[in-house]
């Protein structure tokens, strides 16, 4: 197996910092983008209409031009229309672009998220809304998983859709998932259910969804993901949660001494609905295995660079420090399964 340690000269590509700072290393200052321009979502004529709400997660990069290029959907609730205006609106802002030591560098967004919110829609669930999630909560909790499932898929096809509905949709149909045994599409849904940091569902549930979601990352050795979330429960518990933020404190502590052991890290993940499987990475040493399917190429997004590589099957890459937190995007074919398998350095 070949390794491939990313060479210095990729590390001043993309810098990422609030505001200015100063590497005291080696005396370099870098400076952060700043939004010159923000145009206002143009809402879909359609869902409008509709009264439909919704959300998209992109992540792209602040060109050194000031402009987002690359743009990708990491996650949305599941409008294609919301997804393709959130696109198209990111293109129409302008920055001023990050710079390192005076020159203009790209920055890396790995998560921004862009939400439709109409002026006028109930804040609370209607009730033909509660009446169906009911109907299919109790085929769910009485094991008729067939008639629950045709239940949310009526349900789903409402026309009007507020954000908070959203969120009960989503959680409905994660413990349809969890009934049939389907872990892979639960945890999307729990995702989807959280909103990405939207607070609607009431604080009891959020934070039953936040613990049920930090179980199943730490289930799936998304370590990292895990400490991420682990870190929004406290916070939003605001003391109100102590016995469940105690309780699970054990596992955020046998978590971070596993990342400091010598033990590999064996992650799987499936290329979903957009085209890409992002991971969020534990370590800087990987290599890929056990690949199903079709894989194009890989990306590596830091916080101070990226990078797209071909994708190589008996490559270790290395990825230096100085890049920051990175998330991998692995793009290919919807349902092609892939094995990440994180080292020491």
């Amino acid at each position: 197996m070949r390794r491939i340690v990313l060479p210095f000269f990729l590390l001043f590509s993309g810098w990422v910092f609030s505001g200015e700072s100063k590497d005291e290393a080696v005396g370099d200052i870098f400076t952060s983008a700043k939004l010159i321009e923000r145009s206002p979502l143009k809402y879909p004529p359609s869902e409008a209409r509709s009264q439909r709400e919704g959300w998209v997660v992109l992540s792209y990069v602040v060109s050194v031009e000031g402009v987002a290029v690359d743009a990708i959907v990491v996650d949305s609730s599941g409008n294609k229309q919301f997804e393709r205006s959130a696109l198209s609106n990111i293109k129409t802002w302008t920055w001023e672009p990050a710079t390192l030591n005076g020159n203009p560098v790209e920055q890396i967004y790995t998560r921004s998220k862009f939400s439709f919110n109409m002026k006028r829609t109930p804040s609370g669930a209607r009730r033909s809304f509660v009446l169906r999630y009911k109907e299919a909560a109790s085929l769910i909790k009485n094991g008729s998983l067939d008639e629950a499932e045709v239940k949310i898929k009526k349900l789903g096809k409402r026309e009007k859709w507020n954000h908070y509905e959203d969120s009960w949709f989503w959680w409905l149909k994660a413990q349809y998932n969890l009934a049939q045994g389907n872990k892979e599409a639960a945890y999307g849904n729990l995702l989807k259910s959280i909103a990405y940091d939207g607070v609607y569902l009431p604080d009891n549930f959020y934070m039953t969804a936040l613990e049920i979601l930090f179980l199943s990352q730490v289930e799936r050795a998304y370590y990292a993901d895990a400490l991420d979330t682990f870190s929004k429960m406290k916070e939003f518990s605001d003391g109100k949660y102590e016995d469940k933020i105690l309780e699970l404190s054990s596992i955020e502590e046998k978590i971070k001494i596993f990342l400091a052991s010598d033990s590999p890290i064996a992650v799987s993940g499936a290329i979903g609905e957009h085209e890409n499987w992002p991971y969020k990475l534990n370590r800087r040493k990987f290599y890929y295995q056990n690949i199903v399917g079709s894989v194009d190429k890989f990306e590596l997004r830091c916080d101070r660079n990226r990078q797209v590589f071909e994708f190589l099957l008996d490559n270790t890459w290395e990825v230096p420090e100085s890049w920051g937190a990175c998330t991998v995007y692995v793009y290919g074919e919807e349902g092609t399964k892939v094995e990440i398998v994180e080292l020491r350095g």
